[in-house]
């Protein structure tokens, strides 16, 4: 069965129309890493939202912040300043075991 663009297009947007739950969001994320008096900025205030259903891709050359901003929003590192939540959940909060 072919779907005309016309169809594809209205179909997608009624499921655009449907509640859109954020369930990751980082607010002005940054991350720097400190040496001595050098300062390396890993993130300078990512800002996203990953709304439940989404797929997302980020890219970005070699040592653009990409790994850095997963560790941040999985937990496994936190921010020097700004915000990850999951779930409404501000996960700096979190302690070991409630992360794992």
């Amino acid at each position: 069965m072919e779907i005309s663009d016309a169809k594809f297009k209205a179909l997608f947007a009624s499921e655009r129309k449907k509640e859109r739950r954020t369930v990751i969001r980082g607010v002005d994320i940054k991350k720097i890493y400190r040496t001595g008096q050098n300062e390396t900025y890993a993130l300078r205030g990512a800002t996203l939202d990953i709304f439940q259903g989404e797929y997302l891709s980020i890219m970005g050359p070699s040592g653009s912040g990409k790994t850095t901003l997963f560790n941040m929003i999985g937990g496994l590192g936190k921010p020097s300043s700004g915000k990850v939540y999951i779930d409404q959940v501000d996960i700096a909060q979190l302690d070991a075991n409630e992360l794992a």
